[in-house]
């Protein structure tokens, strides 16, 4: 008999037995090495991205689902499985794009592979990179004690480097350094931390700022007196005749005087540049500068510095005089004569 024979004699039910082996061993296997179905958190890392722009979201986390044979997949932990995204074809400061997000698994766990319901598409936005010098400008509470007020703040270094994003370094309106004294109604003197901050005096964030701390010194000095004081008009002459002079306007006809108190003391009042009036033959408004003593300040009643005053001159004609008339109860006298005889 030969070896077909042997084949062909219950065939069906070696058949049968083979689809059963293999099933079972199959089974067994599955029972053994179970193929399961895991997520895993990974990292997108952007490739070509053009020297000096910034990708936003920067580093990305996506999630990976991956599935295997049981022991396998258990070796894998998150990060293990690596992600890119090209970032060539982006340009900076377009609307977000969509990216597709390419994986690669490690080498040393077989027989694993991505799922379909893994992140297969990130959307991205490219923004150049800025750098701005900026005047850092400090903030303090103005709460000096009785007598004294606060000086012009001292900040060093005066201007600050900003860096980030292009669209964030551009919000940033001001640096500002928060300063404050160890004790109260003290004088500032110390290392403040600055932030970035929008018109709207909010926060700006994305940007970092070198050096993040500043010296800010506010030192205190005595607070000026001040006294309000007559505003006086001299002139060097009169009109030329028949006009003359009825009175004069200082407008303002009071100023402040500010200084220091015992300066301001010996001030009685402010007088102005030296007015010719010889030539005036009306009513005139003249623009004359003040004389201001010097240490002192001179402003008007508001606090608006004050350098010149307008000196209204009221000017009128003077009436010529009327010849004397003969008084009648005198008697008129012939005048004398030498005595030589008539023509």
């Amino acid at each position: 008999m030969g070896v077909w024979n042997l084949i062909r004699q219950n065939l069906s039910l070696k058949l049968v037995s083979l689809i059963v082996a293999i099933l079972l061993y199959m089974f067994v296997q599955q029972e053994r090495n179970p193929t399961t179905t895991r997520t895993l958190i990974t990292t997108v890392e952007y490739k070509n991205l053009q020297e000096g722009y910034q990708a936003v979201p920067g580093a990305e986390p996506v999630s990976v689902v991956v599935s295997g044979p049981r022991p396998s997949v258990d070796r894998l932990k998150d990060g293990d499985i690596k992600a890119s995204a090209d970032l060539s074809g982006l340009a900076s400061n377009q609307p977000a794009a969509p990216v597709r997000v390419a994986y690669q698994l490690p080498r040393t766990v077989p027989d694993i592979a991505i799922d379909a319901a893994t992140t297969q598409v990130i959307k991205v936005q490219v923004f150049r990179q800025k750098t701005r010098k900026v005047r850092v400008e400090a903030f303090f509470e103005r709460d000096p004690p009785p007598g004294f007020q606060y000086g012009e703040p001292i900040v060093r270094p005066a201007n600050v480097t900003i860096r980030g994003r292009e669209d964030n370094v551009n919000r940033v309106d001001k640096i500002v350094a928060s300063a404050s004294p160890v004790e109260p109604r003290a004088s500032i003197d110390g290392e403040f931390s600055v932030v970035a901050m929008d018109s709207d005096r909010n926060v700006v964030e994305g940007v970092t700022i070198e050096p993040d701390r500043v010296h800010v010194t506010v030192p205190q000095i005595p607070s000026p007196s001040e006294q309000t004081v007559l505003a006086n008009a001299v002139f060097s002459d009169r009109p030329a005749p028949p006009y003359k002079i009825d009175r004069w306007e200082v407008t303002p006809n009071l100023v402040k005087v500010v200084g220091r108190p015992q300066r301001v003391a010996a001030i009685g009042g402010v007088s102005t540049e030296t007015l010719s009036a010889h030539d005036l033959t009306e009513t005139t408004t003249l623009e004359a500068a003040l004389i201001i003593p010097p240490d002192v300040l001179v402003t008007d009643l508001r606090g608006k510095p004050l350098r010149h005053v307008n000196v209204k001159v009221f000017i009128s004609k003077t009436k010529p005089e009327a010849p004397p008339v003969p008084d009648a109860s005198q008697p008129v006298t012939t005048p004398q004569h030498d005595g030589a005889p008539g023509p």
